[in-house]
């Protein structure tokens, strides 16, 4: 059981919790909530990059907290995020789409966003690129908005991603094409200068 003191549930101009409605603020006992897991949590996106001849997977899942770390949050199946809610003119030059518009001019080409799975399969938005063709290489920002404003209504799965202290920032990434990784095999490559 858990106990609030009258103090702290009174705000500046002196609202405050007063079930019997007697102008006396109380204290509110919460005893222990059972049959539901509270967990703290974020949606997570990585960056991408490869060959501007094939769709790039960006990995994108919801995560909780679990005293040690962020892991994937398998039993969300019930967060509903599409493809309104990317916004790709974050940092792109030129002529960048508005808000939810999914499809952004790459050279010559375009690549589109597409979401799979909606809602959220076991923590997984299944959000892809498609495959810009031939020679239309470059960089793509993207954030994904979660607010109710673009309908995604999941601002709880915002994160603090620029560490200000305050967890109000939508994941976001980059997307490259006409990049690879490269050998494993080198563990460190240099140049001589003669």
């Amino acid at each position: 059981m858990r106990v609030l003191r009258a103090a702290d549930l009174t705000d500046t101009d002196g609202v405050c919790y007063d079930p019997d409605n007697n102008n006396i603020c109380d204290p509110l006992t919460a005893a222990a909530i059972t049959g539901t897991t509270l967990r703290f949590g974020r949606l997570a996106t990585q960056n991408a990059f490869g060959s501007e001849l094939i769709p790039l997977a960006v990995p994108a899942r919801a995560e909780y907290y679990n005293g040690l770390g962020f892991v994937p949050n398998t039993d969300d199946t019930c967060t509903v995020i599409d493809t309104s809610a990317v916004d790709l003119g974050i940092g792109n030059f030129g002529n960048p789409p508005a808000q939810g518009v999914p499809t952004i001019a790459l050279g010559a080409g375009t690549t589109k966003v597409t979401i799979t799975f909606t809602p959220l399969v076991a923590g997984a938005l299944g959000f892809r690129f498609s495959a810009p063709g031939a020679g239309n290489t470059g960089d793509i920002d993207y954030s994904i908005n979660l607010s109710a404003a673009t309908g995604a209504r999941a601002e709880w799965l915002r994160y603090d991603w620029n560490g200000d202290g305050v967890f109000d920032n939508d994941p976001s990434g980059r997307v490259s094409f006409g990049i690879f990784a490269g050998r494993n095999a080198i563990i460190y490559q240099r140049e001589p200068w003669n």
